[in-house]
């Protein structure tokens, strides 16, 4: 018989997140510009172990200017040298590290839901 495979997830609306960080961490973070506004319903998944959110070298460096300096956004995320030059921003899965490391939640999957 087929068996339909399941996943158990921590789901969240992407408003309550936004009213969370503005009041636990004072700064505005806008969840629906981070992910080029997307349509009502959209979802997005984060696997949060301590490590697995953070997925690139730029992610360090966002967490490390927040945690720091308490620089939220247009962190420079390059080497000064490099030709090409960008930055970055907080977002959810740097939002979700550190309530992980704060023990505010849990290990686990998560997934941002947007609603209009």
């Amino acid at each position: 018989m087929f068996e339909i495979k399941t996943q158990e997830v921590n789901r969240f609306w992407h408003h309550d997140l936004q009213e969370f960080v503005k009041e636990e961490y004072g700064f505005e973070y806008e969840a629906a510009h981070e992910y080029d506004y997307p349509h009502n319903g959209a979802y997005f998944e984060f696997t949060v172990d301590g490590d697995s959110e953070l997925d690139s070298t730029d992610d360090e460096k966002i967490l490390d200017a927040w945690l720091n300096e308490g620089q939220t956004e247009d962190i420079e995320v390059c080497d000064p040298e490099d030709e090409w030059q960008y930055t970055g921003s907080v977002g959810a899965k740097h939002i979700l590290h550190r309530l992980f490391k704060e023990g505010k939640i849990p290990a686990g999957d998560y997934m941002m839901e947007y609603y209009w």
